[in-house]
């Protein structure tokens, strides 16, 4: 598996970074990582998109694949390199999906962090 997966302990963030395609294949796998890791450790989680090319998903496999994350085992989530179109859909979606967490989209790095790490 291309994606990557990892704790920082020195700024106390989870990162996840796609890379390439992102199969059905490759996500269950990055999702089972996911899963493995404490709850402690996904208070603060930065999303890297910026290598990664957009699934071609149908809704039964996002709704599928979705299902399978914990989504309030994430509070903020930071994500960085997202399209325009992908950031409109978030912002269109995740309220319709009542999820409580924050998330919020970044330029870069640096400012993704700064948000995670403000109260």
């Amino acid at each position: 598996m291309k994606h990557q997966v990892w704790f920082d302990e020195t700024q106390g963030v989870l990162h996840v970074e796609y890379v390439g395609t992102v199969d059905i294949d490759n996500h269950h796998e990055l999702i089972r990582k996911l899963n493995s890791i404490s709850r402690l450790q996904k208070n603060l989680t930065l999303v890297d998109l910026s290598e990664m090319k957009m699934p071609r998903w149908d809704r039964k496999t996002r709704q599928a694949l979705a299902a399978e994350l914990n989504q309030e085992e994430y509070p903020k989530v930071a994500i960085i390199g997202a399209n325009p179109i992908l950031r409109m859909l978030a912002r269109t979606f995740t309220p319709l999906l009542h999820w409580k967490q924050a998330i919020e989209f970044f330029e870069s790095e640096n400012d993704a962090l700064i948000w995670l790490k403000s109260g």
